[in-house]
């Protein structure tokens, strides 16, 4: 996995306003942890953070990171975004040893062509869109690929089925389905005579008296 160059600045630990401050100079608030060293507040440049989330790896992307003149590696772990606006409130950064294994989430992306299943008519649903793996960061797949090619009508493509690189391991259940195929619903006939069925007397009401000739 490429590695990309991303600069910290030191900030400190203030009321709610130093925050919002930060960002409406378009910094991000965040924390750096792990690899057994003390956390350290810092800020991120938004527009960088928001260009490698909005890449490929997303969360996943492992970077380089510049603080106080000393380089270590990390991967983004949390992202908090405000409700409304989906602007970046803050970020939590995690140390990595890159000789060490980890656990992330990677999710996962149907390729090939359309499945036999859909060709049939069927409904393709994607019911999982990660799984987690264990590897060492510099082994984190961007993703992990599902040929649908031959799914079928009511049949399931499971976590056992994924071609996984060397090195990564997932630690899902292997029975999980990620998506499956649907036959279509057919309607329902309508029961005979249904049509035009004749309409219930009125309760109550009158009536017509015969008259005579």
């Amino acid at each position: 996995m490429d590695q990309l160059q991303l600069e910290l600045k030191p900030r400190e630990v203030g009321p709610k306003r130093a925050n919002r401050r930060l960002r409406r100079g378009g910094q991000v608030p965040a924390v750096v942890y792990g690899a057994g060293k003390e956390p350290a507040m810092v800020a991120i440049d938004n527009h960088a953070i928001e260009m490698i989330l909005h890449g490929a790896t997303g969360t996943n992307k492992l970077f380089n990171i510049q603080l106080n003149g000393e380089q270590q590696q990390a991967l983004i772990r949390d992202v908090q975004r405000h409700p409304v606006n989906n602007r970046i409130l803050h970020i939590d950064l995690m140390r990595v040893d890159m000789d060490k294994l980890i656990d992330v989430e990677v999710s996962v992306h149907a390729v090939g062509a359309d499945p036999e299943g859909v060709r049939a008519g069927g409904i393709l649903e994607h019911l999982v869109r990660s799984v987690t793996v264990r590897c060492r960061p510099a082994d984190i797949p961007a993703h992990l690929e599902a040929d649908l090619s031959a799914l079928r009508l009511n049949e399931s493509f499971h976590v056992s089925h994924l071609a996984v690189p060397a090195n990564v391991e997932i630690l899902d259940d292997p029975e999980t389905a990620l998506f499956t195929i649907l036959a279509p619903r057919l309607e329902e006939e309508k029961p005979e005579g249904e049509e035009g069925a004749a309409q219930p007397e009125l309760v109550g009401g009158k009536k017509e008296e015969a008259t005579e000739e």
